[in-house]
This record gives structure tokens, sequence and C-alpha cells, in this order.
């Protein structure tokens, strides 16, 4: 009875040992995807919310424009009375109307641009007008002078209201995107806080797996788990030990040094594999002086600073994080960042485009 009492007890031993190692992983996996896709989403606020708020006041210019088209056709009609002169205000006027509509409808932001007050503006003034055109006023016929003079006045005034409403909101919108730049950054050094922890317990871990295995088969069946779950993430993700040697890494991290995939494997010495990429040409920037290049990147990596972003040869931008854990080791978060590039490209045109309407109006 006491050897059964002994066999159980040493079947039951590397069982309860796993749980400790699965709530570890389960963690690591969780929290680490959550940094991923935190960071993802950081990145593309930062660059959606420009854009809009620069299209919006794109729309607005060209709400001015078309008041300033609105007076053209107003005075135009002093010299083409009748219904002919007055349906080209009523053209104009409508014009206005839909612009002014789709604004209104389209955008999530409106408030950071004042697009409620404009429209609250603008659409009493294209009612009157048309009431004006098809009634007169106060007896006074459509064409006559006085009703032509006050509906251009009427149109001069929201033009003013309108370029004052624009100003201001541009003063709001630039604040607050500062203020949220400001507050976003903040996360992200709190996000780069957790990898470091994150990557502390990944050491923990492999060595927990590797120090309380009893058999050949259990370890690699755990590591055969982990991998498959580092392997889920959406971004690149590498361990490396004090001595600079690969613990582990996903596929993703692989895209960063596709000239050396077949180096990325544990034991594996960070200056060897990145001496390699650089001479396969998988980074552009290294051109002919890849040595010193190779130098300086090893230099970045052993005193990990603030994320870098790096070009590979096939057009793709990577945002690459590395932070030390607290056993002297190293993690390497990388993103795939060419959508956002891509996206920044836009938002600098839609700038010269707005700059260039800013000048025209001045």
């Amino acid at each position: 009875m006491q050897t059964d009492m002994s066999w159980t007890e040493t079947t039951k031993r590397p069982l309860l040992s796993r749980w400790p190692a699965a709530f570890i992983a389960a963690v690591l996996i969780g929290t680490t995807a959550l940094v991923l896709y935190v960071e993802a989403s950081i990145s593309q606020l930062k660059q959606v919310l420009p854009v809009e708020v620069l299209r919006q006041e794109r729309d607005v210019v060209f709400i001015i424009d078309d008041l300033v088209y609105l007076q053209d056709a107003i005075r135009q009609a002093r010299d083409l009375p009748g219904v002919e002169g007055r349906q080209i205000i009523v053209d104009r006027i409508e014009l206005v109307e839909r612009r002014i509509e789709d604004l209104n409808e389209s955008y999530e932001f409106s408030s950071q641009i004042g697009i409620a007050s404009m429209y609250a503006t603008l659409k009493p003034v294209a009612t009157d007008l048309k009431l004006w055109l098809t009634d007169g006023v106060q007896g006074l016929s459509p064409d006559s002078e006085v009703v032509l003079e006050l509906a251009l006045e009427r149109v001069g005034a929201a033009r003013v209201e309108i370029a004052k409403l624009f100003g201001e909101a541009n003063s709001n919108a630039l604040a607050i995107l500062q203020a949220e730049a400001a507050n976003l950054e903040r996360f992200r050094g709190a996000l780069i806080l957790v990898v470091i922890v994150i990557a502390s317990l990944t050491v923990v871990l492999v060595a927990f797996i590797f120090r309380e295995r009893r058999s050949e088969l259990a370890a690699a069946a755990a590591q055969q788990r982990l991998r498959e779950s580092i392997e889920s993430l959406a971004g690149g993700f590498a361990l490396f030990d004090a001595s600079e040697r690969l613990v582990l890494c996903n596929r993703r991290y692989g895209d960063l040094y596709a000239g050396a995939r077949d180096l990325l494997v544990p034991g594996m010495r960070f200056e060897e594999i990145v001496t390699a990429a650089a001479g396969a040409g998988n980074f552009p920037q290294a051109g002919d002086r890849a040595d010193l290049w190779v130098e300086e990147h090893l230099q970045h990596f052993r005193n990990p600073g603030p994320p870098f972003e790096i070009e590979l040869r096939d057009g793709a931008w990577f945002r690459v994080a590395e932070r030390r854990t607290a056993d002297g080791g190293f993690v390497v978060i990388s993103t795939n960042i060419t959508e956002l590039r891509r996206r920044e490209s836009e938002l600098r045109s839609i700038g010269e485009e707005l700059r260039h309407k800013n000048v025209l109006l001045d």
C-alpha cells in the first residue's frame, strides 16, 4: 500500500507543476496580445484623427467658396432680372444646403471643427433667401434692388460668421489633438513597462518548464504549446537572454530579418542574425556600409532607447521596440506599420491641399 501511495504521488507531481506554467503562459500570451493590439490601435488613431480633421477643414473651405459664388450669383442677378436670374441664385443656395447637410451627417468628429454651429448658421440663411426670392420682402418684388441687396448682405454676414467659427474651431482642434497625442504617448510608456514585466515572466516560464520537466516528451509538448501561442500574436515577438542569444521568437519576427530567417533558432546570437540579414541586403539603409550599420544597430540593441522605425528592401516599414528585462535579457516587439506610413503620406497630401486653399482664400 505504501508503494502504491508513493507511485501515485510521483505521477501526480509533474501534473501539479504544470498548472503554474500554464497560468503564467496564459498571462503572458493574453497581456502581450493586448499590448500589440493597443499599440496598433493608438498608432491608427493618431493617423486617422488628424486626417479626419483636415478633411473637415477642407470641406469647410469649400463651403466658404460656395458662399463667395453665391454672392457673385446675386450680383449677376441685378443684370439679369426675372426667373432666370433668380434660378441661378436658388441653384447656388441649394448647393450650399447640400454641402452643409453632407458635412453635418458625414463626420464623427464634427464637434472638433464646429460643424454643428456652421449648420445652425447657414440653414436659416438658405431658408430665408429662398423665401425672399419667391415672395419678395414686405411687398417688394423678388427682383427688386432692395431685396437683392438685402440677400447680398445676409450672405456676406453668414460668410464672416462661418470664417470666424472656422478660425475658432481650428484652434480648438489643434489643442485637442495635442492633448490627445500627449495622453497617448504616456499610455504607450506604461505599455512598455508592461512588456518588460511580460518578458520577465517569459524567462521565468521557460526556466520553470525546463527545470520541472519529468520527461523529454512532456518538455517538448509544453514548449510546442508556448510556441504556438506566441505564433498567434499579431506582431513580431522575440526574447534574448543576457548573452544576447535567442530564447524564442515567432514567425512574424522573422519578417524583420527575411535575409537571415534560417538563423532564427534558439541559441543564435543577435549579432550573427543582424550581420547575416544586412549582408543579404535586407536593410536598404545599410547600403555599402553594412559593417558600420551593423555596429550601430548592435549599440542600439545593447542600449535600448525609444522605439524606432526601419524600412526593408521590399518597401515594408516596421516599428521596433527593444527593452531590457529584469534579469539582463532583451525583449523585442516589432509592428508592421506599412499601412500607417501610407496614411501619413495621405495626411501630408491633404495638408498641402489645405494650405494651397488657404493661400487662394487670402
